[in-house]
């Protein structure tokens, strides 16, 4: 059986009888509870020490699979035993939670000094990102994938020439908002960093090659399925997609401005598996022209097929490799299932790990490849003046 340790403060602590991790690429923290009773410790219940907010890492043979910090501690009693259950999560689950600390600066603007807070400008996507982090002590790791986006000056998608953080809100969302204008994601996999890569960056080829397989009827077999599951949803998904935009006054040599003639830019997709008659028409909230309009349309149509379909696979074992590493978030795995009629492979977007008396269950919810993959949008524009910073 696979060595599963709870080390809180330096002290390891194992015999848990319940033990759940969640990891998820939706989630910027993964999540553990355990949980164990007086009959663990020969009837007497033992209260460790161990206080909210003290630190915390769960390893999985070795592997880190959480490593933060203890969010809450249940413990209750009846006349037969007593119960305690411990949770927590990353690190990074202070970015979801906080709000960055206004830091001002003076600048120019309008020929004028005026303090702003939360001002970034000449800095790099990466730069502003770690500064986020720094204030939480969490260190902030970049895939070889986006390193070339990341280094690139934050204000060059801003007409402002400027990157401000709104007040209040979570740090995470601001992160989240860069990922959308430069084209990454950020999550953790368990180690308390923030990892900012691109979908499916995580694939180790070899060793899924041989390993990463699910396929049911051969429970002998560790990583293969004990049950599964498919959720099929067309409720957002449409035949056509129309997607129009705010277009640019078509210059001539003599119209005055205000009678110059405005450009319609439009895209036009279409999924042939869905309905004729179910159209969907989007407005682009940039300015745009029709190639942008027709990549916006096609972008529409195949992420919204993608996110159609999700599989759900519960397989014995935390891990696709004996004695190795357990499932990751963010890999692709290939599925044979002959009762759904698929042989392919699926990106893993959600990961359950439970402990129990029925021992090591990974609940694996998988996704088409490409599911993740990013629209790029535009940063909101910060005006030149005094009234937006007061």
């Amino acid at each position: 059986m696979a060595e599963i340790i709870l080390h809180v403060n330096s002290t390891k602590y194992e015999g848990w009888e319940n033990i759940s991790v969640q990891h998820s690429m939706t989630a910027y923290a993964g999540a553990f509870t355990v949980q164990t009773t007086n009959l663990s410790f020969g009837g007497r219940m033992r209260f460790f020490g161990i206080h909210n907010g003290d630190a915390v890492t769960l390893t999985y043979n070795g592997f880190k699979m959480i490593d933060g910090y203890i969010d809450s501690i249940d413990v209750s009693y009846d006349a037969d035993k007593h119960l305690m259950t411990i949770s927590g999560r990353d690190k990074t689950a202070d970015l979801v939670d906080c709000s960055y600390i206004s830091k001002d600066a003076t600048v120019v603007l309008d020929k004028k000094a005026v303090t702003v807070s939360n001002f970034f400008a000449k800095q790099s996507v990466l730069s502003v990102i770690s500064t986020l982090c720094n204030q939480f002590n969490i260190k902030v790791v970049a895939t070889t994938s986006v390193q070339a986006l990341l280094s690139e000056e934050v204000s060059k998608k801003m007409n402002g020439g400027a990157f401000v953080l709104s007040q209040g809100t979570a740090v995470s969302e601001e992160i989240t908002m860069l990922g959308n204008a430069y084209g990454f994601l950020a999550m953790t996999i368990g180690d308390g960093k923030l990892l900012l890569t691109t979908e499916e960056t995580l694939l180790v080829s070899g060793r899924l090659k041989t390993y990463g397989k699910l396929k049911p009827g051969e429970s002998d077999i560790l990583g293969n399925i004990i049950s599964g599951s498919m959720t099929s949803d067309d409720t957002e998904r449409y035949a056509g997609y129309i997607v129009k935009g705010q277009g640019q006054p078509v210059p001539t040599d003599f119209a005055p401005v205000s009678t110059t003639p405005v450009t319609d830019p439009k895209g036009v997709s279409e999924d042939l598996l869905i309905r004729p008659v179910r159209t969907k028409t989007i407005l682009e909230e940039d300015l745009t022209d029709s190639g942008l309009a027709q990549k916006r349309a096609d972008w529409e149509a195949r992420i919204r097929a993608a996110m159609s379909r999700t599989y759900t696979y519960t397989v014995f074992g935390w891990s696709p490799f004996v004695g190795g590493e357990f499932w990751q978030i963010n890999t692709i795995v290939h599925v044979t299932d002959t009762f759904f009629n698929i042989d392919g492979t699926f990106l893993i977007k959600d990961v359950d790990f439970s402990l129990s008396n029925n021992g090591e269950i990974a609940t694996l919810k998988l996704v088409p490849q490409g599911s993740f993959e990013i629209r790029l949008r535009k940063i909101a524009e910060i005006k030149n003046t005094l009234d937006d910073f007061v």
